[in-house]
Protein backbone atom coordinates (compact mmCIF):
# COMPACT_ATOMS: atom_id res chain seq x y z
CA UNK A 1 0.00 0.00 0.00
CA UNK A 2 1.04 3.53 -0.70
CA UNK A 3 1.46 5.79 2.32
CA UNK A 4 -0.18 9.56 1.78
CA UNK A 5 2.52 12.27 1.29
CA UNK A 6 2.34 16.21 1.25
CA UNK A 7 1.15 17.53 -1.59
CA UNK A 8 3.61 19.25 -3.92
CA UNK A 9 2.39 22.43 -4.86
CA UNK A 10 0.49 22.79 -8.42
CA UNK A 11 -0.37 26.26 -9.44
CA UNK A 12 1.78 29.03 -9.13
CA UNK A 13 -0.86 31.68 -8.77
CA UNK A 14 -4.63 31.64 -8.87
CA UNK A 15 -5.87 31.90 -12.16
CA UNK A 16 -7.77 34.81 -12.78
CA UNK A 17 -11.43 34.11 -11.57
CA UNK A 18 -12.87 35.27 -15.07
CA UNK A 19 -12.07 33.60 -18.15
CA UNK A 20 -12.10 36.19 -20.33
CA UNK A 21 -9.23 36.24 -23.28
CA UNK A 22 -7.57 39.32 -22.00
CA UNK A 23 -7.38 38.45 -18.17
CA UNK A 24 -6.28 34.88 -19.09
CA UNK A 25 -3.70 37.09 -21.83
CA UNK A 26 -2.21 39.26 -18.66
CA UNK A 27 -1.81 35.98 -16.80
CA UNK A 28 0.34 34.10 -19.46
CA UNK A 29 1.77 37.63 -19.86
CA UNK A 30 2.89 37.77 -15.99
CA UNK A 31 4.72 34.61 -15.74
CA UNK A 32 6.54 34.66 -19.18
CA UNK A 33 8.05 37.80 -18.25
CA UNK A 34 7.94 37.74 -14.72
CA UNK A 35 11.78 38.05 -12.99
CA UNK A 36 11.58 34.51 -12.46
CA UNK A 37 11.60 33.39 -15.99
CA UNK A 38 14.57 36.05 -17.16
CA UNK A 39 16.36 34.43 -13.74
CA UNK A 40 16.27 30.87 -15.37
CA UNK A 41 17.25 32.56 -18.74
CA UNK A 42 20.11 34.03 -16.65
CA UNK A 43 20.84 30.95 -14.86
CA UNK A 44 20.65 28.44 -18.54
CA UNK A 45 22.21 31.55 -21.15
CA UNK A 46 25.16 29.37 -21.52
CA UNK A 47 23.65 26.32 -22.52
CA UNK A 48 20.59 27.92 -24.87
CA UNK A 49 23.78 29.95 -26.58
CA UNK A 50 23.68 27.70 -29.09
CA UNK A 51 19.63 27.98 -29.82
CA UNK A 52 19.44 31.86 -29.65
CA UNK A 53 20.51 34.71 -32.80
CA UNK A 54 23.37 36.40 -32.74
CA UNK A 55 22.31 39.25 -30.26
CA UNK A 56 24.35 42.60 -29.75
CA UNK A 57 26.25 41.59 -26.46
CA UNK A 58 26.76 38.42 -24.24
CA UNK A 59 23.41 36.70 -23.29
CA UNK A 60 24.39 36.32 -19.87
CA UNK A 61 24.99 39.83 -19.24
CA UNK A 62 21.80 40.52 -21.05
CA UNK A 63 19.98 38.63 -18.65
CA UNK A 64 21.27 39.54 -15.99
CA UNK A 65 21.23 43.78 -17.00
CA UNK A 66 17.43 42.57 -17.07
CA UNK A 67 17.36 40.79 -13.64
CA UNK A 68 19.62 43.36 -11.63
CA UNK A 69 16.52 46.29 -11.26
CA UNK A 70 13.75 43.93 -11.04
CA UNK A 71 15.54 42.42 -8.53
CA UNK A 72 16.02 46.30 -6.83
CA UNK A 73 12.85 46.55 -7.28
CA UNK A 74 11.00 43.77 -5.69
CA UNK A 75 13.54 44.21 -2.56
CA UNK A 76 12.40 47.83 -1.92
CA UNK A 77 8.60 46.65 -2.41
CA UNK A 78 8.57 43.87 -0.02
CA UNK A 79 11.72 44.49 2.16
CA UNK A 80 14.61 42.80 3.47
CA UNK A 81 13.49 38.71 4.03
CA UNK A 82 15.46 38.44 7.21
CA UNK A 83 16.52 34.46 6.77
CA UNK A 84 18.00 35.61 3.44
CA UNK A 85 20.04 38.46 4.69
CA UNK A 86 21.98 36.35 6.96
CA UNK A 87 22.82 33.74 4.00
CA UNK A 88 23.44 36.82 1.88
CA UNK A 89 25.55 38.67 4.09
CA UNK A 90 27.65 35.06 4.69
CA UNK A 91 28.18 35.19 0.93
CA UNK A 92 29.72 38.73 0.81
CA UNK A 93 32.20 37.35 3.70
CA UNK A 94 33.29 34.98 1.55
CA UNK A 95 33.96 37.10 -1.45
CA UNK A 96 35.60 39.02 0.16
CA UNK A 97 37.95 36.91 1.54
CA UNK A 98 38.19 35.56 -2.39
CA UNK A 99 39.31 38.94 -2.90
CA UNK A 100 42.23 38.86 -0.48
CA UNK A 101 43.86 36.18 -1.27
CA UNK A 102 44.14 37.99 -4.74
CA UNK A 103 46.64 39.84 -2.97
CA UNK A 104 49.20 36.65 -2.53
CA UNK A 105 47.77 34.75 -5.70
CA UNK A 106 50.58 34.36 -8.55
CA UNK A 107 47.71 34.27 -11.34
CA UNK A 108 46.64 37.91 -13.08
CA UNK A 109 44.42 37.26 -15.59
CA UNK A 110 42.93 34.09 -14.84
CA UNK A 111 41.91 35.71 -11.04
CA UNK A 112 40.28 39.11 -12.11
CA UNK A 113 38.08 37.35 -14.35
CA UNK A 114 37.26 34.70 -11.20
CA UNK A 115 36.48 37.42 -9.16
CA UNK A 116 34.55 39.46 -11.85
CA UNK A 117 32.18 36.52 -12.24
CA UNK A 118 31.98 36.04 -8.29
CA UNK A 119 31.60 39.79 -7.67
CA UNK A 120 28.90 40.39 -10.18
CA UNK A 121 27.33 37.12 -11.57
CA UNK A 122 27.56 35.33 -8.18
CA UNK A 123 26.29 38.20 -6.27
CA UNK A 124 23.12 38.32 -8.28
CA UNK A 125 22.52 34.21 -7.61
CA UNK A 126 22.61 34.39 -4.39
CA UNK A 127 20.21 37.37 -3.82
CA UNK A 128 18.15 36.50 -5.90
CA UNK A 129 17.63 32.99 -4.43
CA UNK A 130 17.88 34.21 -1.08
CA UNK A 131 15.84 37.74 -1.04
CA UNK A 132 14.11 38.14 -3.89
CA UNK A 133 12.64 34.42 -5.05
CA UNK A 134 13.10 32.38 -1.56
CA UNK A 135 10.54 34.78 0.50
CA UNK A 136 7.77 34.31 -1.82
CA UNK A 137 6.59 30.34 -2.02
CA UNK A 138 4.51 31.34 -4.94
CA UNK A 139 7.78 32.71 -6.78
CA UNK A 140 9.64 29.63 -6.02
CA UNK A 141 7.28 27.15 -7.99
CA UNK A 142 7.03 29.65 -10.64
CA UNK A 143 11.07 29.26 -10.27
CA UNK A 144 10.98 25.59 -10.60
CA UNK A 145 8.22 25.19 -13.30
CA UNK A 146 10.63 27.88 -15.55
CA UNK A 147 13.84 25.44 -15.01
CA UNK A 148 11.80 22.25 -15.72
CA UNK A 149 10.19 24.15 -18.87
CA UNK A 150 13.63 25.10 -19.91
CA UNK A 151 15.50 21.82 -19.12
CA UNK A 152 12.68 19.69 -21.20
CA UNK A 153 13.13 21.84 -24.54
CA UNK A 154 17.09 20.90 -24.34
CA UNK A 155 16.42 17.58 -23.79
CA UNK A 156 13.86 16.99 -25.94
CA UNK A 157 16.12 18.91 -28.69
CA UNK A 158 19.35 17.10 -28.00
CA UNK A 159 17.33 13.49 -28.20
CA UNK A 160 16.55 14.14 -31.73
CA UNK A 161 20.03 15.35 -32.27
CA UNK A 162 21.16 12.29 -31.34
CA UNK A 163 18.69 9.98 -32.88
CA UNK A 164 19.58 11.90 -36.31
CA UNK A 165 23.02 11.78 -35.78
CA UNK A 166 23.59 8.94 -33.61
CA UNK A 167 26.19 11.68 -31.53
CA UNK A 168 25.54 14.40 -29.13
CA UNK A 169 28.67 15.56 -27.59
CA UNK A 170 30.16 15.12 -30.97
CA UNK A 171 27.60 16.97 -32.62
CA UNK A 172 29.30 19.56 -35.39
CA UNK A 173 26.96 21.99 -34.41
CA UNK A 174 27.68 22.83 -31.59
CA UNK A 175 31.04 23.88 -29.52
CA UNK A 176 33.03 21.68 -27.47
CA UNK A 177 31.74 20.70 -23.72
CA UNK A 178 28.00 22.06 -24.98
CA UNK A 179 27.14 18.34 -23.50
CA UNK A 180 28.21 19.31 -19.88
CA UNK A 181 25.71 22.14 -19.82
CA UNK A 182 22.87 20.65 -21.45
CA UNK A 183 23.70 17.78 -18.95
CA UNK A 184 23.56 19.34 -16.13
CA UNK A 185 20.88 21.96 -16.84
CA UNK A 186 18.38 18.40 -18.00
CA UNK A 187 19.73 16.97 -14.53
CA UNK A 188 18.44 20.15 -12.72
CA UNK A 189 14.93 19.60 -14.57
CA UNK A 190 15.05 16.54 -14.21
CA UNK A 191 15.20 16.08 -10.02
CA UNK A 192 12.08 18.57 -10.50
CA UNK A 193 9.83 16.22 -12.14
CA UNK A 194 11.25 13.50 -10.14
CA UNK A 195 10.01 15.47 -6.93
CA UNK A 196 6.79 16.47 -8.36
CA UNK A 197 5.95 13.07 -9.45
CA UNK A 198 6.55 11.48 -6.55
CA UNK A 199 4.39 14.05 -4.14
CA UNK A 200 1.20 13.67 -6.94
CA UNK A 201 -1.45 11.29 -6.53
CA UNK A 202 -0.80 7.90 -7.26
CA UNK A 203 -1.64 7.14 -10.88
CA UNK A 204 -3.12 10.06 -12.11
CA UNK A 205 -2.85 12.11 -15.32
CA UNK A 206 -0.20 14.76 -13.13
CA UNK A 207 1.67 11.81 -12.44
CA UNK A 208 2.03 10.18 -15.46
CA UNK A 209 2.59 13.16 -17.43
CA UNK A 210 5.35 14.79 -15.02
CA UNK A 211 6.72 11.08 -14.61
CA UNK A 212 7.30 10.97 -18.53
CA UNK A 213 9.35 14.14 -18.76
CA UNK A 214 11.36 12.43 -16.18
CA UNK A 215 11.76 9.70 -18.49
CA UNK A 216 13.09 11.99 -21.56
CA UNK A 217 15.48 13.43 -19.45
CA UNK A 218 16.49 10.68 -17.99
CA UNK A 219 17.09 9.15 -21.44
CA UNK A 220 18.57 12.32 -22.39
CA UNK A 221 21.24 12.30 -19.09
CA UNK A 222 22.56 8.27 -21.00
CA UNK A 223 23.20 9.44 -24.37
CA UNK A 224 24.47 12.60 -23.40
CA UNK A 225 28.06 11.06 -22.40
CA UNK A 226 27.91 14.19 -19.35
CA UNK A 227 28.61 11.43 -16.00
CA UNK A 228 28.55 14.60 -13.70
CA UNK A 229 25.11 15.01 -14.61
CA UNK A 230 24.14 11.83 -14.58
CA UNK A 231 25.43 11.21 -10.55
CA UNK A 232 23.82 14.45 -9.44
CA UNK A 233 20.69 13.26 -10.63
CA UNK A 234 20.94 9.64 -9.01
CA UNK A 235 22.19 11.58 -5.95
CA UNK A 236 19.51 14.15 -5.71
CA UNK A 237 16.74 10.98 -5.99
CA UNK A 238 17.99 9.29 -4.12
CA UNK A 239 17.57 12.13 -1.17
CA UNK A 240 13.76 11.22 -0.01
CA UNK A 241 15.30 7.99 1.14
CA UNK A 242 16.72 9.92 4.32
CA UNK A 243 13.64 11.35 5.29
CA UNK A 244 10.88 9.36 4.62
CA UNK A 245 9.58 6.84 6.59
CA UNK A 246 7.30 3.78 6.28
CA UNK A 247 3.74 3.34 7.81
CA UNK A 248 3.22 0.32 9.80
CA UNK A 249 -0.32 -0.93 11.29
CA UNK A 250 -1.75 -3.90 11.85
CA UNK A 251 -2.56 -4.99 8.27
CA UNK A 252 -0.30 -3.45 6.22
CA UNK A 253 3.15 -2.15 5.48
CA UNK A 254 2.88 1.37 3.98
CA UNK A 255 5.81 2.76 1.38
CA UNK A 256 6.15 6.01 0.14
CA UNK A 257 5.02 6.95 -3.12
CA UNK A 258 8.93 7.51 -4.09
CA UNK A 259 10.41 3.88 -3.78
CA UNK A 260 7.85 2.96 -6.60
CA UNK A 261 9.28 5.76 -9.08
CA UNK A 262 12.94 4.83 -8.14
CA UNK A 263 11.70 1.23 -8.60
CA UNK A 264 10.55 1.96 -11.87
CA UNK A 265 13.34 4.42 -12.88
CA UNK A 266 16.06 1.05 -12.18
CA UNK A 267 13.79 -0.95 -14.25
CA UNK A 268 14.01 0.91 -17.01
CA UNK A 269 17.40 2.24 -16.77
CA UNK A 270 18.39 -1.89 -16.37
CA UNK A 271 16.35 -2.62 -19.63
CA UNK A 272 18.25 0.13 -21.63
CA UNK A 273 21.75 -1.26 -20.74
CA UNK A 274 20.06 -4.88 -21.65
CA UNK A 275 19.16 -3.17 -25.06
CA UNK A 276 22.31 -1.51 -25.50
CA UNK A 277 24.76 -4.04 -24.85
CA UNK A 278 22.31 -6.23 -27.56
CA UNK A 279 22.05 -4.07 -29.66
CA UNK A 280 25.30 -2.74 -29.99
CA UNK A 281 24.85 0.85 -29.95
CA UNK A 282 26.84 3.48 -28.74
CA UNK A 283 26.97 3.34 -24.84
CA UNK A 284 26.94 7.12 -24.42
CA UNK A 285 27.31 8.06 -20.51
CA UNK A 286 27.97 4.40 -19.67
CA UNK A 287 30.73 3.97 -22.02
CA UNK A 288 32.20 6.89 -20.35
CA UNK A 289 31.76 5.50 -16.78
CA UNK A 290 33.01 2.10 -18.59
CA UNK A 291 36.48 4.26 -19.61
CA UNK A 292 37.25 5.93 -16.08
CA UNK A 293 36.78 2.55 -14.23
CA UNK A 294 39.45 0.92 -16.92
CA UNK A 295 41.74 4.05 -16.56
CA UNK A 296 41.47 3.32 -12.67
CA UNK A 297 42.69 -0.52 -13.15
CA UNK A 298 45.40 0.38 -15.33
CA UNK A 299 46.57 3.98 -15.42
CA UNK A 300 48.74 3.62 -18.68
CA UNK A 301 45.51 4.18 -20.64
CA UNK A 302 45.79 8.01 -19.06
CA UNK A 303 46.64 10.17 -21.81
CA UNK A 304 46.33 13.15 -20.81
CA UNK A 305 45.75 15.56 -17.97
CA UNK A 306 42.64 13.76 -15.71
CA UNK A 307 41.07 14.40 -12.57
CA UNK A 308 43.27 12.00 -11.03
CA UNK A 309 46.26 14.15 -11.60
CA UNK A 310 43.74 17.17 -10.50
CA UNK A 311 42.94 15.88 -7.30
CA UNK A 312 46.70 14.62 -6.24
CA UNK A 313 47.72 18.28 -7.08
CA UNK A 314 45.16 19.82 -5.17
CA UNK A 315 45.66 17.94 -2.36
CA UNK A 316 49.45 18.99 -2.74
CA UNK A 317 49.32 22.42 -2.73
CA UNK A 318 47.03 22.16 0.24
CA UNK A 319 49.65 20.79 1.95
CA UNK A 320 51.78 23.66 1.35
CA UNK A 321 49.54 26.35 2.39
CA UNK A 322 46.86 24.78 4.62
CA UNK A 323 45.58 27.94 6.28
CA UNK A 324 45.58 30.71 3.89
CA UNK A 325 45.84 28.67 0.44
CA UNK A 326 47.57 29.42 -2.55
CA UNK A 327 44.84 32.50 -3.65
CA UNK A 328 42.21 32.31 -6.33
CA UNK A 329 43.33 30.40 -9.63
CA UNK A 330 46.23 29.45 -8.44
CA UNK A 331 45.88 26.01 -9.03
CA UNK A 332 46.37 26.32 -13.17
CA UNK A 333 49.98 27.74 -11.95
CA UNK A 334 50.61 25.32 -9.50
CA UNK A 335 49.64 22.16 -11.78
CA UNK A 336 50.86 23.68 -15.38
CA UNK A 337 53.14 26.46 -14.44
CA UNK A 338 51.64 29.08 -16.39
CA UNK A 339 47.41 30.15 -17.02
CA UNK A 340 45.43 27.69 -18.67
CA UNK A 341 42.13 28.47 -18.91
CA UNK A 342 39.84 25.10 -17.75
CA UNK A 343 43.23 23.73 -15.34
CA UNK A 344 41.37 23.43 -12.34
CA UNK A 345 40.53 20.86 -8.99
CA UNK A 346 37.33 19.85 -10.54
CA UNK A 347 36.30 19.32 -7.32
CA UNK A 348 34.26 21.93 -4.99
CA UNK A 349 36.00 21.05 -1.69
CA UNK A 350 39.83 20.76 -3.08
CA UNK A 351 39.27 23.95 -5.04
CA UNK A 352 38.31 25.51 -1.47
CA UNK A 353 41.20 24.30 0.45
CA UNK A 354 43.81 24.21 -2.19
CA UNK A 355 43.04 28.10 -3.53
CA UNK A 356 41.16 29.13 -0.03
CA UNK A 357 42.80 27.47 2.66
CA UNK A 358 40.92 26.57 5.96
CA UNK A 359 39.98 29.85 6.24
CA UNK A 360 37.98 30.25 3.27
CA UNK A 361 36.82 26.60 3.31
CA UNK A 362 35.48 27.36 7.13
CA UNK A 363 33.64 31.10 5.76
CA UNK A 364 32.13 28.75 2.94
CA UNK A 365 31.07 26.37 5.27
CA UNK A 366 29.43 29.12 7.16
CA UNK A 367 27.49 30.55 3.86
CA UNK A 368 26.40 27.22 3.21
CA UNK A 369 24.92 26.83 6.76
CA UNK A 370 23.30 30.05 6.85
CA UNK A 371 20.81 27.40 4.26
CA UNK A 372 20.98 24.55 5.20
CA UNK A 373 20.26 25.08 8.75
CA UNK A 374 16.30 25.58 7.83
CA UNK A 375 15.97 22.12 5.94
CA UNK A 376 15.57 20.18 9.06
CA UNK A 377 14.20 16.52 9.01
CA UNK A 378 10.50 18.01 10.64
CA UNK A 379 10.01 20.42 7.51
CA UNK A 380 11.91 18.23 5.22
CA UNK A 381 8.61 15.49 5.85
CA UNK A 382 5.80 18.50 5.78
CA UNK A 383 7.15 20.19 3.13
CA UNK A 384 7.88 19.12 -0.53
CA UNK A 385 8.64 22.72 -1.89
CA UNK A 386 11.69 22.50 0.21
CA UNK A 387 12.75 19.05 0.19
CA UNK A 388 12.66 19.89 -3.86
CA UNK A 389 14.82 22.77 -3.48
CA UNK A 390 17.38 20.67 -1.61
CA UNK A 391 17.41 17.91 -3.98
CA UNK A 392 18.44 20.39 -6.53
CA UNK A 393 21.10 21.65 -4.10
CA UNK A 394 22.31 17.96 -4.10
CA UNK A 395 22.36 17.07 -7.16
CA UNK A 396 24.52 20.31 -8.32
CA UNK A 397 27.04 20.14 -5.28
CA UNK A 398 27.45 16.59 -6.46
CA UNK A 399 27.93 18.19 -9.85
CA UNK A 400 30.73 20.77 -8.46
CA UNK A 401 32.67 17.50 -7.42
CA UNK A 402 33.29 17.01 -11.07
CA UNK A 403 33.04 19.93 -12.64
CA UNK A 404 34.40 23.67 -13.00
CA UNK A 405 35.12 26.17 -10.32
CA UNK A 406 33.18 28.26 -8.00
CA UNK A 407 33.09 31.36 -9.15
CA UNK A 408 30.62 29.98 -12.64
CA UNK A 409 28.52 27.77 -10.42
CA UNK A 410 25.62 30.19 -10.55
CA UNK A 411 22.80 27.67 -10.30
CA UNK A 412 24.64 26.05 -7.18
CA UNK A 413 24.68 29.09 -5.82
CA UNK A 414 21.15 29.99 -6.49
CA UNK A 415 20.23 27.27 -5.16
CA UNK A 416 22.05 27.55 -2.02
CA UNK A 417 20.45 30.49 -1.43
CA UNK A 418 17.06 29.55 -2.29
CA UNK A 419 17.33 27.13 0.81
CA UNK A 420 15.96 29.97 3.05
CA UNK A 421 12.67 29.68 1.75
CA UNK A 422 9.30 30.81 3.51
CA UNK A 423 7.55 27.82 5.43
CA UNK A 424 4.24 26.97 4.47
CA UNK A 425 1.55 28.90 7.01
CA UNK A 426 0.50 25.62 8.30
CA UNK A 427 4.07 25.13 9.26
CA UNK A 428 4.67 28.18 10.66
CA UNK A 429 1.00 27.87 13.06
CA UNK A 430 1.92 24.87 14.31
CA UNK A 431 5.62 26.45 15.33
CA UNK A 432 3.72 28.85 17.50
CA UNK A 433 1.15 26.03 18.65
CA UNK A 434 3.82 23.88 20.08
CA UNK A 435 5.84 26.97 21.34
CA UNK A 436 2.98 27.90 23.21
CA UNK A 437 1.93 24.38 24.39
CA UNK A 438 5.49 24.91 25.68
CA UNK A 439 5.63 28.00 27.88
CA UNK A 440 2.46 26.79 29.14
CA UNK A 441 3.78 23.46 30.46
CA UNK A 442 6.43 25.32 31.66
CA UNK A 443 4.75 27.73 33.81
CA UNK A 444 2.36 24.48 35.20
CA UNK A 445 5.45 23.44 36.34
Amino acid sequence: MISSRPAFPSRTTHRPGSRSLPDMIVWLVSHLFSFETLFTCFLYSNAYKQLLPPLPADETVIFAALCIPLAIWIILRDGLYIPGLHTTVAFFVFVGWVVVTYSWTPSQVLAKESITYLVTFGVLSVVSGACVIAPSRERTVRFLVAILIASLVLSVYGSIIYIQYGTFRFYEGFVQRTYLLWGHAAAGGAVIAFAIAIYSKFGTPKQVIVGGIFLIMAYFLMIATSRGALLSLAGACFLPLLISRAVIRERYFGLPQWLFALILFIVILIAYSVHVLISGEQLGTFGRFIKLFNQVDNPDLVLSANRFAYFQAAVAQWLENPILGGGVNSFTIYFSGREIGGTIPHNLFLELLSQYGLVGTVIFAIFAFTGLRHATLTRLREDPLLLCVLMMFTGRLIGTMFGKDLPFQHPLLACMGLLCLRPPPQARFRTQVRRVSVERRQAVA
